[in-house]
């Protein structure tokens, strides 16, 4: 995914689940690289960093596309909120078990 990212011209800005899985984003090429952990607390922490990384990318109203491949407790705590008004979210795979989706949260 980071590959294709690339080939296409996107900054990539990659979560990883513990610092020790860093590295293969590192290695592919992402412009960035945070850890999400395990709770609500790592999750703020990603959020912040995320859209801290967005604005020195020069998107100040957050990400334009989110590639969830987990679709766990991060998806509505922070990622959602990290994609600007009418971006793109992509339920790519459901690792952590397919959860129902609010409908208003996304619309």
């Amino acid at each position: 995914t980071i590959e294709l990212a690339l080939a296409m011209g996107a900054k990539v800005i990659a979560g990883v689940s513990i610092p020790d899985k860093m590295e293969y984003p590192q290695s592919a090429g992402a412009h960035r690289v945070f850890c999400y952990g395990r709770n609500k607390k790592d999750h703020k922490r990603f959020k912040d960093q995320v859209k801290a990384a967005a604005i020195e990318m020069g998107h100040p109203e957050g990400v334009d596309l989110v590639v969830d491949m987990v679709q766990g407790e991060l998806f509505e705590g922070a990622l959602v909120s990290c994609c600007k008004p009418l971006g793109t979210i992509c339920l790519v795979g459901f690792t952590a078990g397919q959860k129902p989706i609010r409908p208003g949260l996304i619309l």
